[in-house]
């Protein structure tokens, strides 16, 4: 399985959400997904890793490049992960100390 990417908006915030596994071969397509939305005003992006079953390093890369451009740019990217594998990654990798990871989208506030 592949990955899809597609973006919506939850109350005026857009969210990239991601689903499938995410390997080398996604890296531009999603970093491009990403990148896009801060050219739109609002001034933070969630990128929604619920359905994502799989992070190489260089997907890591991509978020951490992107999450350097959002933050040069005064915008906030935020990830949204549960539980589970794909947190105990970010976990592994002390990205749950930089990147602001919530688990619902409630929590946007």
């Amino acid at each position: 399985m592949g990955l899809d990417v597609k973006t919506v908006d939850h109350q005026g915030i857009p969210v990239i959400e991601l689903e499938g596994r995410m390997s080398g071969a996604d890296t531009a397509r999603v970093s491009q997904a990403i990148q896009e939305q801060l050219a739109q005003p609002a001034d933070k992006a969630v990128v929604d890793l619920q359905k994502v079953s799989f992070v190489d390093s260089g997907g890591l890369g991509v978020f951490v490049n992107c999450w350097k451009n959002y933050r040069e740019q005064g915008n906030e990217l935020l990830f949204l992960i549960p539980q589970g594998q794909i947190y105990e990654i970010f976990c592994f990798a002390n990205l749950d100390k930089t990147f602001h990871i919530i688990d619902t989208l409630e929590k946007l506030g």
